[in-house]
């Protein structure tokens, strides 16, 4: 019997940009001004981190997932303005020749 390994999600950083862009694009659901928007808000979340970019400013949670050594999918979220205790999902793409696999779960 085949145990399954599922993926395993790590932190992102600034050389991770380049392939996320890349796997948001192949998914086919994006426009381009929506992938420039992802884009900036991954390198913000990089680079800023949890802290956020300002006091007065939210800050952008990412994370990456890899199987078999390479990042294959990524999640953006984070706390709904004018909210207490609510988030919003920004941004979940996972490369389409892994979709199916449980990667986006």
């Amino acid at each position: 019997m085949t145990t399954l390994v599922g993926p395993r999600l790590r932190s992102l950083g600034g050389d991770d940009v380049a392939r996320v862009v890349e796997l948001t694009r192949a998914t086919g659901l994006f426009r381009d001004a929506e992938l420039a928007v992802a884009e900036e808000v991954l390198r913000e979340a990089v680079r800023f981190g949890p802290s956020g970019a300002a006091p007065e400013n939210r800050p952008y949670y990412v994370l990456g997932a890899e199987l078999d050594g390479t990042l294959v999918g990524w999640i953006c979220w984070g706390e709904t303005p004018c909210t207490v205790g609510t988030w919003d999902l920004y941004w979940l793409a996972v490369d389409p020749s892994v979709q199916g696999r449980g990667v986006g779960t």
